[in-house]
This record gives C-alpha cells, structure tokens and sequence, in this order.
C-alpha cells in the first residue's frame, strides 16, 4: 500500500522528537523521524517527504540551513520552523528561505496540526 506524504521531524532533542512523532501517528500521519538536517538530507526517501517540521537552532546544520539546502537540491515541499528562542530576523530568515510558517515554542497541538493539514493540503 502506497503511503501518504510523509511528515519529517528534524530536532536534535530526542524527547521532543519522540514525542512530536508519537502525536502525529495518534492523528494517522506518516511520519519520519530524525536528529539532524543531515540525516534527513541523506535519507533514501526523501522525496516521499511532503512537509517537513524542523527546529531553527541544531547543532551541525541549524534548520535555516537545512532549508536551503533542500531548496538548492529541488525540494519544495512546504517547511514549519518550530524554535523556542525566536531571535530578532528569525522571521525574516524563515520567509526568505521559503518557510512555510514559524511556530514558536511552546505551541498548541490545535496550531501544529492546523500548519500541517495546510501544508499538506488535507485534513487531519
């Protein structure tokens, strides 16, 4: 059975990650989990990705780098930022490299699941 477009959970916190993963499967999400840009950007099936939720400040590739990276290989799947320290630019940064949306943490599940039903263009 084909899979629907696949959620990508980019941050470098295993706990966060884990549990952004297990919330999103209890909403019937294909999601794909992983603790940094650079292993989402060497992943095999990264053209299943449909959207992508990725934290701003990581170590190695932070998640305006890994934006433009996947935007420099072809990728235009949409790109929600999540960041607790949003710092003066971050919004700016995020527009210019094509972010879809910039959630700031700690953000509801409501306004998560809402960002990514319309990146998605579905209902969730």
């Amino acid at each position: 059975m084909k899979r629907e477009r696949v959620v990508a959970v980019v941050d470098d916190d295993d706990s966060l990650r884990a549990a952004l993963g297990s919330l999103l499967k209890s909403y019937d999400v294909d999601v794909e989990l992983f603790g940094s840009g650079e292993s989402l950007l060497s992943h095999p099936a990264l053209g299943e990705v449909g959207c992508l939720l990725t934290d701003v400040v990581m170590p190695g590739l932070d998640g305006f780098q890994l934006c433009r990276e996947l935007r420099e290989r072809g990728y235009q799947f949409p790109v929600i930022f999540m960041t607790a320290h949003q710092g003066d630019g971050d919004a700016e940064r995020a527009a210019a490299v094509g972010a879809w949306h910039l959630l700031n943490k700690p953000f509801s599940t409501e306004e998560m699941m809402r960002c990514i039903a319309q990146a998605l263009g579905r209902t969730i």
